[in-house]
């Protein structure tokens, strides 16, 4: 079988591939070995990876057979810094909020009042979550997507994603927060509001 599957998650273990025609779930079921081409950044890696788990949509797998320097191009793909330099504004029609977008599932959100004022500053990167609410203060912890409740209208798919909290912030968390703000294009001033919500 030669297809063509998009990564929705990806990790140094492992990666998630999206699956648009539902008949095509049935050629991954749970324990069956793949091997496939992963490209990045134009890249071609060869990889076997097994999967470990079937969503609605999403085939998870867990890499198998990874090359020493399919290894360097994923630890490189997904350093703090290179995602960072990666986000880019997307354009949207509320006006409260601002999101930045880059690779690897890597999003920046901002919500603001009417009068322009910040009122939470969330950034999703690596299966994590760090969150700024002027209300609750700063709180760490894992994202993931809530299967159930995701929706898909044409080319668009919409995830609802449920946050999993630390007991308490996690400074590990913070710090990679701080690089990917610090190494991004964001206005400097939007910038330097970000990362001292995180500090």
């Amino acid at each position: 079988m030669n297809k063509v599957f998009s990564v929705t998650d990806l990790s140094p273990e492992g990666m998630a591939l999206r699956v648009l025609e539902h008949d095509d779930m049935r050629l991954f079921p749970v324990a069956t070995r793949i091997e496939g081409t992963l490209n990045l950044h134009g890249e071609k890696h060869q990889l076997t990876a097994v999967v470990r788990h079937l969503g609605n949509d999403v085939i998870g797998c867990q890499f198998e057979t990874v090359q020493e320097n399919t290894r360097k191009a994923l630890k490189d793909f997904l350093d703090p810094e290179a995602l960072g330099k990666e986000l880019r504004p997307i354009p949207g029609a509320d006006s409260g909020t601002v999101w930045y977008r880059g690779p690897g599932g890597t999003s920046l959100l901002l919500l603001r009042s009417s009068d322009g004022h910040f009122r939470r500053i969330s950034l999703f990167v690596l299966g994590s979550f760090m969150q700024w609410d002027e209300e609750l203060g700063v709180t760490t912890g894992r994202a993931r997507s809530d299967e159930s409740s995701n929706e898909v209208r044409g080319i668009f798919r919409y995830e609802t994603m449920l946050l999993d909290p630390d007991s308490a912030p996690d400074a590990g968390k913070l710090n990679i927060a701080k690089t990917v703000l610090l190494s991004s294009n964001l206005p400097q001033d939007l910038k330097r509001r970000c990362v001292r919500q995180f500090s």
